[in-house]
């Protein structure tokens, strides 16, 4: 129970600051941001608070209390903003909530299965999957050492006797979920199972502001199950009828490869193996929607009122033109432009501070936000 109190309260942690410097579109996408925001905040402080009480006989419990602290005092000092300014100051395209429902329901289902056919425990033996021990084996190890044990500074069990050099916030938080009352296998699927939720939520909020469009946003979440490629269809044709070909997924051991012939491709970022078995990439991938989102918006947003000042302009009388007139009209523009920044300035701030929490939680997804925002 105060496991899921912990993730309520970091979840709310997490929309009381976003809703200050993001805009959603729909309920969907401000839960999914509030959830993986709030979570790296709040794992970071229950972290940070633990290492400093580390010569407790308990460290958690003290990190817990410094968390919900911070969260009262942040609670106490931001003033809460409105829903309204929250919004997203253009409508969203035209479609069905309903099927939002629909689809959202289906990836609940599948993220479900994904997790446990991966990772479950049973009669108290973990059983996990044939390809995946290698991973689990280690993480495992790391969660118990953090909920059973006194692992601060972390060192890795595998490693002992220097400080560990893994990102492992994700694997330190479940082990705090087991601490508040989770058991091992409950802790860690149940972050991948809300992380993976929110980051199909933000894949589709993606697609849907970039075109525009429900529909694309509801597919692009889709082929995430199916290895980014379109291998699935051999396999479709491949059955003989739909008798055969619900038994060949409900009995096929391995995932489908995405059929690029390069090497690794079967349990690559193209598969989605790699999810099941680095629980950690799923909610990095999902903070970097959450900044590339959030910029887009702003860069779309900013285009628009250019184009919007530059019609107005065309249509009002041109004034006689001279060099005072054109003077004034510069410093008008370089006023507002300023105004603009300053205004967007803080969120922009507040994105890269997320970025720049990341190595820590997973470090591939942090090279590849420099890669792709410092470009």
């Amino acid at each position: 129970m105060l496991a899921l109190v912990y993730l309520v309260a970091a979840t709310y942690l997490g929309d009381r600051i976003c809703r200050r410097f993001y805009r959603f579109i729909s309920i969907q996408q401000r839960i999914a941001t509030s959830f993986l925001v709030g979570l790296l905040l709040s794992t970071w402080i229950t972290y940070l608070a633990t290492l400093a009480f580390k010569g407790f006989s308990h460290p958690l419990i003290a990190g817990n209390i410094v968390f919900l602290i911070s969260l009262a005092l942040v609670c106490y000092v931001l003033p809460r903003a409105s829903l309204a300014d929250a919004e997203s100051e253009r409508p969203r395209p035209p479609g069905s909530a309903r099927w939002d429902w629909i689809f959202l329901g289906a990836f609940v289902l599948l993220a479900s299965w994904l997790m446990f056919a991966t990772l479950s425990f049973r009669e108290g033996q973990f059983q996990i999957s044939f390809k995946s021990w290698t991973d689990f084996g280690a993480n495992v190890s790391l969660v118990q050492s953090f909920a059973l044990g006194r692992n601060f500074p972390t060192q890795h069990p595998f490693f002992p006797g220097e400080l560990i050099r893994y990102h492992f916030l994700f694997w330190f938080q479940a082990g705090n979920l087991e601490f508040l009352g989770l058991n091992p296998v409950w802790s860690i699927n149940l972050l991948s199972i809300l992380s993976l939720l929110a980051l199909l939520i933000l894949i589709a909020t993606f697609a849907e502001v970039l075109f525009d469009s429900r529909v694309v946003g509801r597919i692009a979440a889709s082929l995430f199950f199916f290895s980014s490629s379109l291998s699935y269809l051999p396999f479709l044709k491949s059955q003989p009828n739909w008798r055969g070909l619900i038994g060949s997924i409900a009995h096929a051991k391995e995932f489908l490869a995405s059929g690029y012939p390069f090497r690794g491709e079967t349990w690559g970022a193209l598969s989605v193996n790699v999810f099941a078995f680095q629980r950690h990439l799923i909610s990095g991938l999902g903070l970097l929607f959450v900044v590339l989102i959030f910029m887009f918006e702003r860069y779309r947003g900013r285009t628009v009122q250019i184009e919007n000042e530059r019609a107005e302009k065309s249509l009002e009388a041109a004034p006689a033109a001279t060099p005072d007139n054109e003077d004034a009209e510069t410093q008008v523009r370089t006023s507002q432009a300023s105004k603009v920044s300053q205004t967007d300035l803080a969120a922009f701030i507040f994105s890269g501070a997320i970025m720049g929490l990341l190595p820590y939680w997973n470090s591939p997804v942090f090279v590849s936000a420099l890669a792709i925002l410092g470009c």
